[in-house]
């Protein structure tokens, strides 16, 4: 971490950043502790040690104290060996300078005035910097007197708000005057109406109004008319004082206009048809960003309406459909975010806003018919002129992404809700984002209706989740079920799942391709899954296991001695069983291939996934047992049909899947709903049930975050382009110096909580109507695919009084 340089005047900032630098390292300890006693031949181990420490505290802090001073201020300052002295006197050279901070602090308090651009919080949250620092210089303002002074500062469009502010008895803290303040922020910023003007003077500079340019102009008479017709009614001149046309049509006076050099081009924006969808514009213009397209979207909230309206140049007001932050990949290689992009359909040209780069910290020049976008000396984009304005350099993937988008979304919309189910795409999200190959055999096995893949193009999430350049090769395959199983750990991750697993195992049936999954805490639970596992397998389907094939981990050989991997427990069960282990040689992971790309297979869907939706990462182990549930029901390379239709001899229904993440309304079982409450609850829909015929969601307002309901509307053709987080820096496995898993130094888990009774409170209603589950006859919903190993997080059933009435209607009193 840098220490700024002590100049002189930034004392108290020098002084900040050194001691937090010297408490991060634990070099203050010097500062903190006197120093010991000299070392002498009678001095114990502990005292050499404490000694030791202090000695190299002290030397480490006068050297960072020494190399933050600029050398005109070192050169003044006594050399001492002593850290603590020496500071002290540096401190004393700049003691009198704290009266000119404070009154210099005063000032800037005083002048200080809200300017509406860089945002009400942070005006509030730097005044109240200040006034933190002035405590500091022993002149402490309180909080009510501090409020009042944020009060003043305000501009005169807050004028209702200081007068609500005064008639109210209370006095505000100042967390609620932050929270109102952004309350009444937001409101105005709807209430304003947003304005874009395009305009382009000629060439020629306006020269100025000189004698002899006026005596070009004809005087009309003084006792002419002013009105544009004469006495009989027929249009007059007032420029050349003819009768048959007006001012306006009098060719003298449109080519004095031209002579003069006056003549304003105004773009109406609409006249611009020939302009590409897939091209990005800067204005200087424009006070905001606006787009035609949905596509880079990070995150979007609808707007009602004319809810919020944005006004062109030539006076048109268009309704803007969307707002949110968008994400530009520039030909550079680098990201530029435009924050509170509008979305229009109805524009044609894609604008970035010069003033609104400029308040995001970005820097802007040209010259030479070319544009150049920076920030803290790197270059972000570029961009070239083209007809008067400057078009944005695009990185060449992302244009073509952009453009494909924009007629894929032009030639649907007029149909988009009739064609929602055909939609390939739609399939393609809601299948965790398998390849158009499984989704053509899932056409041509009838198990999805015919669908339209024109709109199959680049999928951006799984270039971000499944982009690699390693191929694999066959092998020979099994000619039963349960003849070879395949094994394998993944993890631990650093990111703890909701539950607060790290890790899971699989068991992938080599013939059927059939896979089990259980979510685990530590590679030692590998015995225990499977002996689960092998339970149920074989009770299902009155077969045997025969062969286990893993790699040689601990967890599934045994520990490395000095004669070689002794056996260890997994080992010696299958042993006892009758079951055949084959192990992978020593750095060849290739031999348990089947596992090791399954596993990836998963992780590469569940990265998609999450770059799909705004769900927290911890979630991933929700999408984790989605995509193992996808994986059995669609088909593979390797098998003729779907896994599912091999295990079970029947073929799978995905008629009740839905988009991962998606917004839903669901209604929640609730006995003590009343009359009044909302009955649906706003959540995202995160999987199926491993037991149940249902849905599972995530409610992150509601008491209970994970609930399972049979009813829900799902809201899955919402233009949400993804997530900002990138989860594949966060979901990867976690190593030792080494290079071998490790399981420590995981960050702090949240755990799961239950509750017993939940209070019921549901948002505002937005969507209306229910869709209920489909009652598959295959059984689809109770499938044993997807196993969770946490009986740490198990509760007790509630046991519910039965009444000893004779039987009635149900009603409210019967539960407890």
């Amino acid at each position: 971490m840098g220490i700024e340089t002590l100049t002189g005047a930034n004392y108290s900032a020098w002084k900040d950043s050194l001691m937090l630098t010297l408490g991060i390292t634990e070099f203050d300890y010097a500062l903190r502790e006197p120093a010991p006693p000299a070392l002498t031949d009678k001095s114990t181990a502990e005292a050499k040690l404490l000694y030791e420490k202090w000695e190299k505290a002290n030397r480490m802090a006068l050297m960072f104290i020494k190399n933050s001073i600029s050398p005109i201020i070192r050169g003044a300052i006594p050399d001492l060996a002593n850290a603590k002295a020496y500071l002290t006197a540096v401190e004393e050279q700049f003691k009198g300078t704290s009266k000119a901070h404070a009154s210099t602090l005063i000032m800037k308090l005083v002048s200080t005035k809200y300017d509406g651009v860089s945002g009400i919080r942070e005006h509030i949250m730097m005044m109240n910097d200040m006034a933190r620092k002035l405590k500091g210089l022993d002149m402490e303002i309180s909080d009510g007197f501090l409020v009042h002074f944020i009060m003043t500062s305000l501009p005169a469009s807050y004028e209702a708000f200081k007068i609500n502010y005064n008639t109210q008895k209370d006095k505000w803290l100042m967390n609620e005057l932050i929270a109102m303040c952004v309350q009444e922020e937001e409101r105005q910023k709807l209430e304003k109406p947003d304005v874009a003007y395009l305009m382009a003077t000629g060439s020629k500079k306006r020269k100025k109004n000189t004698h002899k340019d006026a005596s070009k102009v004809p005087k009309s008479n003084a006792g002419a008319s002013s009105s544009p017709n004469n006495s009989k009614g027929n249009p007059y001149c007032n420029f050349c004082r003819k009768v048959g046309h007006k001012q306006k049509n009098c060719p003298n006076f449109k080519e004095w206009l031209v002579k003069r050099g006056n003549h304003l081009n105004m773009i109406i924006e609409s006249f611009n048809l020939n302009v590409p969808t897939n091209t990005w514009w800067f204005d200087s213009g424009s006070m905001v960003h606006v787009t035609n397209s949905t596509q880079g979207f990070l995150t979007i909230r609808r707007l009602e309406r004319n809810q919020r309206t944005l006004k062109l140049g030539d006076g048109k007001e268009l309704s803007v459909a969307a707002v949110g932050t968008l994400e530009l990949i520039m030909k550079t290689g680098l990201c530029i975010k435009l924050y509170d992009t509008l979305y229009i359909p109805e524009i044609s040209r894609n604008l970035v806003s010069g003033p609104k780069l400029d308040m995001d910290g970005f820097y802007v020049s040209h010259g030479n018919g070319r544009l150049t976008i920076s920030s803290n000396s790197q270059v972000f984009g570029t961009g070239l002129l083209d007809g008067g304005l400057y078009k944005l350099e695009l990185d060449d993937d992302f244009s073509r992404s952009l453009l494909s988008y924009n007629i894929n979304e032009n030639s649907t919309k007029t149909k988009r809700k009739r064609d929602l189910e055909t939609s390939s795409m739609l399939w393609h999200q809601r299948l965790g984002h398998i390849s158009r190959d499984r989704l053509s055999r899932l056409v041509k096995d009838e198990v999805l209706p015919s669908l339209d893949f024109t709109d199959f193009g680049t999928c951006v999430k799984c270039l971000k989740g499944k982009m690699t350049t390693a191929t694999k090769k066959g092998a020979t395959r099994s000619s039963n079920l349960l003849e070879i199983i395949h094994t394998d750990i993944s993890g631990p991750y650093a990111i703890a799942g909701i539950t607060g697993h790290t890790s899971f195992i699989t068991f992938i049936d080599d013939y059927s391709r059939y896979m089990y999954l259980y979510l685990i805490k530590d590679k030692s639970e590998s015995l225990t899954t499977f002996k689960d596992y092998k339970t149920e397998v074989e009770n299902q389907l009155d077969l045997k296991i025969k062969v286990v094939r893993s790699d040689r981990g601990v967890e599934y050989y045994g520990r490395h001695t000095d004669v070689g991997q002794a056996p260890g427990p997994f080992y010696e069960f299958c042993k006892g069983q009758g079951i055949v282990n084959q192990y992978t040689m020593p750095g060849t992971p290739q031999q348990n291939g089947v596992a090791e790309r399954r596993n990836r297979t998963l992780m590469n869907m569940v990265r998609s996934m999450l770059a799909n939706s705004d769900l927290p990462s911890f979630l991933w182990t929700e999408a984790l047992k989605t995509a193992v549930h996808i994986l059995n029901r669609v088909p593979s390379k390797s098998v003729p049909k779907t896994p599912y239709e091999l295990w079970t001899g029947r073929k799978p229904s995905l008629r009740y899947m839905k988009v991962w993440g998606c917004l839903a309304e669901a209604k929640l079982y609730n006995p003590f709903l009343k009359k009044l409450d909302m009955k649906t609850v706003t959540c995202y829909f995160i999987g199926y049930p491993d037991h149940s015929k249902g849905y599972r969601f995530y409610c992150p307002t509601h008491v209970t975050r994970i609930v399972e309901t049979k009813h829900a509307h799902f809201l899955e053709d919402s233009k949400v382009s993804g997530s900002s987080e990138n989860p594949d820096s966060d979901l990867q496995e976690v190593q030792d110096a080494g290079g071998r898993h490790s399981s420590t130094n995981l960050p702090p888990i949240t755990p799961l909580v239950h509750h017993a009774t939940p209070n019921f409170t549901a948002p505002t209603l937005t969507q209306s109507g229910l869709t209920t589950a489909p009652n598959v006859t295959e059984n689809e919903g109770t499938s044993s695919d997807q196993h969770q190993h946490n009986t740490s997080h198990a509760e007790p059933a509630n046991q519910l009084r039965r009444s000893s009435r004779p039987k009635v209607p149900t009603n409210f009193d019967d539960y407890v």
